[in-house]
């Protein structure tokens, strides 16, 4: 019950501070009824009686009013029923009286805002072209340039190369981290309406201009784009899946990381025409809103790849999550540019600007080497999506395994204990029904990628769990790892050899089907064969070039070898098992201080 000096008045104004950041949504919930919703900030506000959506769509178009102005902005409203939604707004803080110091702030939008990132070194860039020398550097483990694709997702091996602007094709978010150059940058406050209105994070002024520039020849490229990408898809022209706005977001990445990447006349970091570096830009923000949606938890539940979307359902889509912004900014591009690129690419519309255009000459040579680009952008998902199956494969055993360790009191089981609690606590593998759904979809998503690749191309993508391991190959093996684990694990040892075989099983046929894939994308490339085998724990380099603060959490196999003296040897061509000559069994079992990562501190897989 409100008491007399805070109630409502018919009298009092109201303010509803940046109104232009809210987002007006119309939807259904599960049961189908039709609902509004309002996402403004931090507060999402939710209609399920139609007689009272007029009253939401006109609350957050007005930044000042009379309370009594509510009655007026639907039909039928009296004030005994708008005054109590409108007291619930005031009390969590929606609203505020006019008069209130909160209310009246008011940020200028053009104002000049400070770097959102620590600087970083001035130069000079370094990409991927130096794999080796690279990782060396950035881990201290040498990743073969023939295995790139396997560990730096083919949509981010672009982004520490330079344009001809000298600025880095991924800007703020370069991957990894470690490879940004400082670059001069204008950051400004953002005067967009939606989610990013007045946010506190700045947009990149410098980086737009430049868009705006080229957007003639990025719009008349995209559909050169989409139409090249269609002939490959052709069912895509009934209806866009999230599937193949992902594919096709990634192949528009692929242009110009082709011409980075291919071994004959490269284009060099510095060489790239901005037309291609902004189109990479814009384009990369899709396809970071559609692997949400098929992959990442969240507010909602992740969509099937077959699911059917339009630009419109991937604007809303991106706004309400929040996909505008950033750890570093949010976007720059104003919400006309994004519907016209989303219309562009996905409904297939004609750009606005009729004026015929003519493609600079670096533009048309990279647009003339389309099919070399896709066919490399293929075969890269393909080999991320299987090479990756192998991080919900180790989660898996690491919950299993770590099942077995209660009241159990070694390093080897404090260890274990760790890594279990960051992978339910900090992964996107943290159950088992998110894991083998995110196997299924990558199996899925990697099967796809054969329809638009030539016959010549195509690799046969088994289901990358174990189904389809001969176990009978590996019954030495398995019988070997029992004996072992018998006499260094004791109780629970069945379990644990169940876990282990079941992860080595699966990646062995992950490693043996990604480096098939990889091998054609290196002929395509025009790239040597690696030398050195690919091992399970190399996909460990994705996390270890990310340098992040407190570490990563360490690889199974590793932990194996070094509390159980079991080093398990996993590639594309074997599984092997060697046993530490005269280790101390009695360690593994006896309680010793634990002085492994701190399970607050290790950074369990997240891809």
């Amino acid at each position: 019950m409100r008491n007399a000096s805070t109630a409502l008045s018919q009298q009092d104004s109201l303010t509803l501070p940046l109104h232009k950041r809210a987002v007006v949504q119309r939807g259904r919930n599960d049961q189908g009824q039709a609902t509004l919703t309002i996402y403004l900030a931090d507060k999402e506000i939710s209609f399920d009686d139609e007689a009272m959506f007029a009253f939401g769509e006109s609350l957050v178009s007005q930044a000042q009013f009379l309370a009594s102005d509510a009655v007026a902005w639907g039909v039928g409203y009296e004030w005994e029923t708008v005054a109590p939604m409108l007291e619930a707004l005031l009390d969590d803080g929606v609203l505020h009286r006019s008069n209130d110091e909160q209310s009246a702030r008011r940020v200028a939008p053009s104002r000049l805002m400070p770097p959102p990132l620590p600087q970083a070194p001035k130069g000079p860039a370094r990409t991927w072209t130096e794999c080796e020398s690279l990782s060396e550097d950035l881990c201290g483990k040498v990743l073969d340039l023939g295995h790139l694709e396997l560990v730096v997702p083919v949509f981010r091996v672009a982004h520490p190369a330079l344009d001809q602007d000298g600025r880095q094709i991924g800007e703020a978010n370069v991957f990894p981290p470690a490879l940004r150059i400082e670059t001069a940058t204008e950051w400004r406050a953002c005067p967009h309406s939606g989610t990013r209105y007045q946010a506190p994070e700045p947009m990149n002024i410098t980086a737009m201009r430049t868009m705006r520039a080229h957007w003639p020849q990025m719009m008349q490229a995209l559909s050169v784009l989409r139409e090249a990408y269609l002939s490959r898809f052709p069912l895509s022209q009934d209806g866009w899946s999230v599937a193949d706005v992902e594919r096709l977001a990634t192949l528009v990445l692929a242009v110009p990381t082709y011409a980075l990447m291919r071994k004959e006349h490269p284009v060099r970091s510095g060489d790239l025409h901005p037309v291609l570096s902004s189109l990479f830009r814009v384009t990369d923000g899709l396809r970071m809103s559609v692997h949400q949606m098929l992959f990442v938890p969240g507010a909602e539940a992740n969509l099937d790849p077959a699911a059917i979307i339009d630009s419109a359902f991937i604007y809303a889509y991106a706004e309400r999550n929040y996909n505008f912004h950033s750890a570093h900014g949010v976007c720059a591009g104003p919400r006309l540019m994004i519907e016209e690129f989303l219309s562009v690419l996905i409904d297939g519309r004609a750009p606005r600007d009729t004026t015929p255009v003519t493609f600079d000459i670096d533009v048309a040579e990279a647009l003339s080497q389309v099919d070399l680009a896709y066919d490399y952008g293929l075969l890269g998902l393909q080999a991320h999506f299987i090479a990756f199956s192998q991080w919900p494969s180790m989660s898996r055993a690491i919950a299993q395994i770590s099942e077995q360790a209660h009241g159990r009191a070694s390093t080897f089981w404090s260890q274990l204990v760790a890594m279990g609690q960051q992978v339910a606590n900090a992964s996107y593998h943290s159950s088992e029904d998110r894991r083998s759904a995110r196997e299924a979809t990558y199996g899925k998503l990697a099967r796809d990628c054969n329809q638009g690749l030539a016959t010549a191309k195509q690799t046969p993508i088994p289901n990358l769990w174990i189904s389809d391991i001969d176990r009978a190959r590996f019954a030495r093996l398995s019988e070997t790892l029992r004996s072992e684990l018998m006499v260094r694990v004791g109780q629970g040892y069945e379990q644990v050899h169940a876990a282990l075989l079941d992860y080595v099983l699966s990646t062995h046929l992950q490693l043996r089907t990604a480096l098939q894939v990889q091998s054609k994308l290196n002929v395509v490339l025009g790239r040597e064969t690696p030398v050195r085998a690919f091992l399970a724990q190399d996909m460990q380099i994705h996390l270890l070039i990310q340098q992040r603060d407190g570490g990563v959490m360490p690889h199974l196999i590793d932990v194996l070898a070094q509390w159980l003296g079991l080093t398990l040897t996993v590639t594309a061509s074997e599984i092997s098992l060697t046993m530490t000559p005269q280790f101390d069994v009695t360690a593994v079992m006896s309680v010793q201080e634990f002085v492994g990562i701190p399970p607050s501190k290790m950074r369990a897989p997240r891809a």
